[in-house]
């Protein structure tokens, strides 16, 4: 609860993805409690190999990793983007992932504030 009121998302596994001119970084983090679904190493090298990328360390809660680019034909802000979508179909797979339901796709904001066009 103080977590909540502070903001926090320790509860939420994530994947950290900070792009620069000469590489990417990636940091995944996997609550204890998701561990037994999700490691994070193996989350992290998933993803990597999307982009040749280097795994530099990890277990199975915390995982680094990065993708250097060689300014010619491999960008780290294209690795930004690869990886971004490999993370979240690696997630899927595992079956880790929220799916919207498909009546929730069709909100419309001004239905519920009363709105009449």
């Amino acid at each position: 609860a103080d977590e909540e009121a502070k903001g926090g998302s320790g509860a939420v596994g994530k994947m950290l993805l900070s792009s620069g001119d000469k590489q990417l970084a990636l940091m995944a983090y996997v609550p204890a409690d998701k561990v037994g679904k999700i490691n994070a190493s193996e989350w992290m090298k998933g993803v990597l190999a999307s982009v040749s990328g280097e795994f530099l360390e990890g277990d199975d809660k915390v995982a680094k990793g990065r993708s250097v680019g060689d300014g010619e034909s491999k960008f780290p802000l294209k690795d930004k983007d690869t990886c971004q979508a490999a993370s979240v179909n690696y997630l899927k797979e595992k079956g880790c992932f929220p799916q919207g339901d498909a009546e929730e796709d069709d909100w419309v904001p001004d239905d519920d504030a009363g709105i009449e066009w």
